[in-house]
């Protein structure tokens, strides 16, 4: 119990060292879900760009309080470059911790590019577990946010797919992906592009696939949409902060748990309504603030065994770790 009441200390001060802890009274309710909740924990979602205008970049002290306080493991995500390398030396420094990488294939990797996937799957251990289709820089993203800037120039985009078909180049990615057993995910592809992906990815024998927030972005899906995806073999990623607020829980209910799985719940911004917030990692309110989360969820219907299965069981089998077993990630 000593530990449970330091890591409380440690998510009140996100900074402190969890070493000798003033906090001498019982967990509360709240607290108890929370660290249930994150006991055995696979964030598949977590940001650690560099800061940017958009985005204040993760930090490696997350990573050790998500380790501190039970979590199983983090696949760390770039927009920009391969996570790769920095999970390899980051594993090493977290003994007992499943960091993993992978590479989105925006244009600052090159597009559709083999030899950026190669490289990820070449690196010693295996930290290297994900291939993002394009996020920023997918045709779908680069002409939502034209709109969202009239005025602006807009990016240049990364195609997928020609006239309804996908390129001979994101053929071959997929193959690689299928033969060296990756994870896909279609990152912010638009929805029929997205499909196509998975319908290849399926067509070659993939495991592993993601159909990445089917309710955000220019990647938005239907719900018929998102059957065709779960149809692929693939899982569907829904944000944490879109199971209150816009209808995540209840689309999770129409498509079942057992097809879905939810991230981003060790990220930058608080659940709450569509409205600016200050950027902060859900941990940072607090051992009660993932617990009001937990509580709102039971309130939706959601056992702590379907919790588990959206936030344990279904992460631990898309990054191809055992189910319960606890790894280093070296």
């Amino acid at each position: 119990m000593r530990w449970l009441i330091a890591c409380v200390a440690l998510l009140l001060s996100p900074l402190s060292l969890c070493e000798d802890s003033p906090w001498d009274n019982a967990l509360t309710k709240q607290q108890a879900q929370a660290l249930r909740f994150l006991q055995g924990a696979v964030e598949m979602h977590f940001h650690i760009d560099p800061p940017t205008q958009i985005s204040p970049g993760g930090l490696i002290d997350h990573l050790r309080q998500a380790r501190l306080v039970g979590m199983r493991a983090v696949l760390i995500k770039s927009h920009g470059e391969s996570t790769a390398g920095l999970a390899y030396q980051i594993g090493r420094e977290l003994p007992d911790f499943v960091v993993v990488g992978g590479v989105v294939l925006n244009r600052t990797t090159g597009g559709i590019n083999l030899a950026a996937v190669e490289r990820l799957a070449s690196i010693k251990g295996h930290p290297g577990r994900v291939v993002w289709m394009p996020t920023e820089d997918s045709q779908a993203q680069v002409e939502l946010t034209a709109r969202l800037n009239p005025g602006k120039p807009p990016r240049a985009a990364v195609p997928v797919s020609k006239n309804g078909q996908l390129l001979p180049q994101v053929r071959e990615v997929i193959a690689f992906i299928g033969r060296n057993d990756l994870t896909l995910a279609t990152g912010h592809l638009g929805a029929e592009d997205a499909l196509l992906v998975l319908k290849e990815g399926q067509a070659q024998g993939l495991k592993r696939m993601i159909a990445t927030h089917p309710m955000d972005y220019g990647a938005r899906m239907t719900l018929e949409q998102m059957q065709r995806a779960v149809a692929t073999g693939a899982l569907l990623e829904f944000d944490f902060r879109q199971m209150l607020y816009a209808g995540g829980a209840q689309m999770i209910r129409k498509l079942g748990v057992e097809h879905c799985f939810i991230s981003e719940f060790w990220t930058y911004t608080l659940p709450g309504p569509p409205a600016p917030r200050p950027f902060a990692p859900l941990e940072y309110a607090g051992l009660e603030g993932v617990g009001r989360f937990v509580e709102q969820m039971h309130e939706k219907g959601f056992t702590d065994q379907e919790l588990d299965t959206l936030v344990k069981t279904n992460p631990a089998r898309l990054l191809g770790i055992a189910a319960t077993a606890v790894q280093g990630s070296g």
